[in-house]
């Protein structure tokens, strides 16, 4: 009797009102056969599905999905404050949507045995295994 009911009501489109009286009439029907536990019933799907354009995304969002991570400076640690590091250019690769080309250059860490890896933007005459000095000050200017 139970499962001829839930059949029904996934094969039926109720709204609000008559849903709330068919759980009524459900959770009356498992009472008087003799079950103790309520019964839930899932609440129905929206009936459409959100276009690109609808309010709930605009036309103007960004396609993000094959970016290959942001390009941004190293973080300023004790060896950028008091020097500089040197690290090697290992792969120039192409972001799609962004007009410049990015340089992933690996830094020996400061103090663990490993590399750190980093993205940048290139300038035109950087080629792979190039040399990229990364301090706080030019490095014409250290001593």
């Amino acid at each position: 009797m139970r499962r001829d009911l839930f059949s029904l009501f996934k094969r039926e489109r109720w709204c609000e009102s008559k849903r709330s009286s068919f759980q009524e009439l459900v959770m009356g029907l498992a009472s008087s056969m003799g079950q103790v536990r309520p019964i839930f019933v899932r609440p129905m799907r929206p009936k459409f599905r959100q276009g690109p354009n609808s309010p709930g995304r605009g036309v103007l969002k960004s396609h993000t999905h094959h970016r290959k991570g942001p390009a941004c400076f190293r973080s300023l640690d004790f060896g950028e404050r008091n020097g500089y590091l040197k690290g090697v250019v290992t792969e120039i690769i192409h972001d799609p949507g962004r007009g410049a080309s990015l340089a992933r250059v690996s830094f020996r860490h400061t103090f663990r045995y490993k590399k750190q890896k980093e993205l940048f933007f290139t300038a035109e005459a950087c080629k792979l295994a190039t040399l990229y000095t990364a301090a706080r000050r030019p490095p014409s200017l250290h001593p």
